[in-house]
């Protein structure tokens, strides 16, 4: 009985130490894939404060160790490298090596607040999200949202509200496939749920955010190809499958 106690103990420390104590568990190489604008040592820094904000057990194991590290890191936890939109981690015990894969944030569009002066402006995703400041633009190269009723912007935070962001993707959707040239994309007040589309040469186009714009597509091209279009004063998407037009 004692033996048996004796080796049940030392399998505990030995297994302790193992862990522990030992170089066996420690990676000796961390590969970074996937990322284009971020350096490695910024994408290595941002995982290995999160080991060390993490768990005691975490802590105690150290960034060095297997164990620590854990599969994918949390979005929430992505808050200091805005420009990842996922991070996700591959261990690989016979080479002792640590992957890190990262997904950077694709810019979809610039949106920009006009009611602060001067405007400020910054790059969002397909997501909504803002990521990265950049600068006012104009014309049909790169789309933009101008925004005149919010005025302090947050990196990290979305552009609308999360239900109002596919509506919005394809509002510019529709916008680019049709070939409208456009002057500016705006948005007045959250309150209406709209967006307003000011066209050179043309009439301003109103689109909605609460439903898809897909089906208006059929319905510009269809005006674009009359005479009159430029005629034209407004275009009006505001209710589900129906448009109106003076």
């Amino acid at each position: 009985l004692i033996l048996g106690f004796a080796v049940f103990f030392a399998l505990i420390l030995g297994g302790g130490w193992l862990v522990f104590r030992s170089s066996f568990f420690n990676a000796e190489k961390i590969t970074v894939l996937g990322n284009k604008d971020i350096k490695n040592e910024e994408v290595i820094g941002l995982v290995k404060n999160e080991i060390l904000r993490g768990s005691l057990l975490r802590n105690f194991l150290g960034v060095e160790n297997f164990l620590a590290w854990p599969r994918e890191i949390e979005n929430d936890s992505l808050a200091s490298l805005l420009a990842i939109g996922k991070l996700q981690v591959k261990k690989n015990y016979r080479e002792r090596s640590i992957i890190l894969t990262v997904t950077e944030r694709e810019p979809f569009g610039v949106w920009c607040l006009k009611k602060n002066l001067p405007p400020e402006c910054f790059w969002f995703d397909r997501e909504g999200v803002i990521f990265k400041r950049f600068f006012e633009v104009e014309g049909n190269l790169i789309k933009s949202l101008n925004d005149y009723y919010e005025e302090n912007p947050r990196l990290g935070s979305r552009i609308l509200p999360k239900e109002f962001i596919p509506n919005l993707i394809s509002i510019f959707e529709v916008i680019n496939r049709s070939s409208l040239s456009v002057n500016e994309v705006r948005l007045v007040d959250l309150g209406l749920q709209e967006i307003e589309v000011e066209t050179h040469e043309g009439p301003k186009i109103y689109f909605s955010l609460r439903f898809p714009a897909e089906n208006t597509l059929a319905v510009i091209q269809s005006i674009l190809e009359k005479a009159g279009f430029k005629k034209l004063e407004y275009l009006d998407f505001r209710v589900e499958n129906r448009a109106y037009y003076r």
